[in-house]
């Protein structure tokens, strides 16, 4: 099971036709779209097939973002205590995704905690679920070859969101799980909104980030926990609770999967600011100890 910081998308740099794109992939979880669509492209496969292989190439859950078609990755940190699909939910909630589309896992089925989980996120009742047992392997294709002839991809340019028309080749979880329950608004919530950091020095940003995280949490038990960790390199990166009735993802468990997404260790995390219930500091800060050791620790009043 790897560690936080050890897998990313840069070990495909190693596969044939991928060594190209591993200079244009700028963080180690996330594929933008534009590079999504070359990437199909070149390896000749369709958006589920490319899914699917970077599941089974990583052994790690993958996911489509809504909308902006984006690809985000969910290793299971063994050190985090996270599985895959927490990973996931919480690389899309950092980068502000408003849903997500469809899902590739090693696994056939989602088990019971990971679907309370992905039943809080307000496209539920369209996730698709892809998994495949027989391996994919990439197809020669026009625009693999014409890159092979020295052509060369148009980055940055607009691509069209995948048809909904493709993806009714993959079953929706809720009807692969038989489940009818009424999915939550994560992602989509009234306070998951862009709030101004304010602040004259990078403390008092970091506390301000952790505040405003504190407002961006979904909860179904009522108002959440948030966190802002301050880097050696002056980066400020924060952490919403993700939580139903039953479990969820913590303040400091987001805000460390936000650290990974933009590839950065955790010895570089300098100090924590946490805005929140005392009560629910406790299981964070035993993960701090565990993983952050060297990071003092903040506790702020919510306003």
């Amino acid at each position: 099971m790897p560690r936080l910081g050890s897998c990313h998308l840069w070990q495909l740099a190693e596969h044939g036709r991928l060594a190209t794109f591993g200079q244009q992939l700028r963080k180690p979880w996330v594929i933008l779209s534009d590079a999504r669509s070359r990437l199909e492209q070149s390896l000749g496969l369709s958006y589920g097939e490319l899914l699917q292989f970077l599941s089974q190439q990583l052994q790690s859950s993958v996911a489509l973002a809504h909308v902006s078609g984006n690809v985000y990755l969910g290793p299971q940190l063994e050190d985090l205590k996270m599985s895959g699909e927490q990973v996931l939910v919480a690389n899309l909630f950092s980068h502000g995704e408003i849903g997500v589309d469809a899902i590739a896992s090693p696994s056939a089925q989602p088990d019971a905690d990971t679907l309370r989980l992905l039943r809080c996120i307000a496209t539920y009742p369209k996730l698709r679920w892809i998994h495949g047992v027989d391996p994919v392997v990439p197809r020669e294709s026009e625009a693999a070859t014409s890159d092979a002839n020295g052509g060369t991809p148009s980055w940055g340019e607009v691509v069209k969101p995948v048809k909904r028309s493709l993806m009714k080749k993959h079953p929706l979880l809720r009807e692969l799980m038989g489940d009818l329950d009424t999915p939550g608004t994560c992602l989509q919530h009234s306070n998951f909104i862009h709030h101004d950091i304010e602040g004259d020095s990078l403390e008092e940003c970091q506390v301000s980030a952790a505040r405003i995280a504190a407002k961006r949490a979904y909860g179904e038990a009522g108002r959440g926990g948030g966190c802002a960790l301050l880097t050696s390199s002056g980066f400020i990166l924060s952490g919403s609770e993700i939580s139903n009735s039953i479990s969820g993802i913590t303040p400091l468990q987001v805000a460390l999967v936000s650290l990974g997404a933009n590839g950065l260790c955790p010895s570089t995390v300098l100090s924590v600011a946490y805005a929140g219930q005392v009560g629910q500091l406790l299981g964070d800060e035993k993960l701090r100890e565990q993983v952050i050791p060297q990071a003092a620790l903040r506790v702020v009043d919510l306003e």
